[in-house]
């Protein structure tokens, strides 16, 4: 033979999965090449530092017992009812939104005081006509509140 021998014809070889030509046909030409017998001393050592399993299939039928457990289980789950917010929660969802906007707010006229004419407060109240009178007047009472108010912290 002027090849090698395969690293998974050495393999089947140390198995002993090898019909008889074949097996001696690999001994053979193990008799001649020096290289072969050195591949198949590296392929002996890698095979005894693993131990190598078979293959198992599982049992006929597994797959069938699995899935009845399955529905079985899932028959079983207790669905939790569906939790609602408190009103107490609420409510204190929103006062802490509206504190949070009104300390932004505080905090944009404070600025606009210092700002002059660049303030924010000055750019909104140009806008006013494109909001509804509610909001309008809503922003306005708010406004005049965070007025006093800074007037009287600073």
């Amino acid at each position: 033979m002027n090849t090698h021998l395969s690293g998974n014809l050495l393999f089947k070889y140390l198995e002993d999965d090898l019909d008889d030509l074949e097996r001696e046909k690999v001994e053979a030409h193990l008799e001649v090449c020096e290289h072969c017998v050195e591949q198949l001393a590296e392929v002996a050592a890698i095979g005894a530092d693993e131990e190598v399993f078979p293959l198992e299939l599982p049992p006929v039928g597994f797959a069938d017992r699995v899935m009845e457990e399955l529905s079985a289980a899932q028959s079983k789950v207790v669905q939790l009812p569906v939790r609602r917010r408190s009103p107490k929660f609420e409510v204190f969802t929103r006062f802490v939104t509206a504190a949070a906007v009104t300390g932004f707010m505080m905090l944009g006229s404070y600025q606009a005081a210092k700002a002059g004419d660049h303030s924010v407060v000055n750019t909104i109240q140009h806008k006013v006509e494109d909001v509804s009178s509610n909001t309008e007047a809503m922003y306005v009472s708010i406004h005049t509140w965070f007025e006093s108010l800074s007037a009287k912290i600073f």
